[in-house]
């Protein structure tokens, strides 16, 4: 099977077949019940710990969405993930991610303060950002929403759980939900 993109920016193709759109996000080529959603759903990841980018990007693999996916370990990363900084502005490189999955610890840094920076960037209020947190604590939840996370999860310890999950996340934010499409 052949990717390319055709010339309607909404979807993309596979040589040769047709197709049942699901979204402007991602599509299954027809008579493939257990095909790869091609998905143009951009992740960015932003978690200190190496392990979880593993765990979660493991997960990832095994949903069956063919997402991308990148990884920050801090706000450092984050911001050289997402733009350049000259003269004291940013120039945000294209395209942005479609989603921000952020860790509400950061080693030394809290993702409350990322989300309460990410939330002064213009370029980034269409972008949703979902909390992860590896404990349910109900001042994080009231914070992270009052600062605009637009999700608050707390991770599960099983990995089938979490395969669930980012297949939940996959599904809704890269199928279900209607949100300005910045991506293009």
């Amino acid at each position: 099977m052949t990717l390319s993109r055709g010339d309607d920016s909404i979807l993309w193709g596979v040589t040769g077949e047709g197709f049942s759109k699901l979204h402007t996000n991602c599509v299954r080529a027809q008579g493939e019940g257990n095909a790869p959603m091609i998905c143009r759903l951009s992740i960015l990841l932003i978690e200190s710990d190496e392990q979880q980018i593993s765990l979660f990007t493991k997960a990832l693999t095994k949903t069956g969405f063919s997402c991308s996916i990148h990884s920050a370990r801090n706000a450092e990363e984050t911001l050289a993930h997402l733009a350049t900084v000259k003269k004291d502005k940013y120039q945000f490189r294209s395209p942005l991610p479609s989603l921000i999955l952020l860790e509400t610890k950061l080693g030394a840094q809290s993702g409350l303060d990322v989300l309460r920076w990410l939330r002064t960037l213009p370029e980034l209020k269409p972008v949703p950002i979902v909390i992860l947190a590896s404990s349910f604590q109900p001042a994080d939840v009231q914070s992270a929403y009052e600062l605009g996370a637009n999700s608050f999860l707390t991770k599960p310890a099983a990995f089938a759980e979490l395969v669930a999950m980012v297949r939940n996340l996959c599904a809704y934010w890269g199928n279900m939900n209607e949100g300005k499409d910045i991506r293009w």
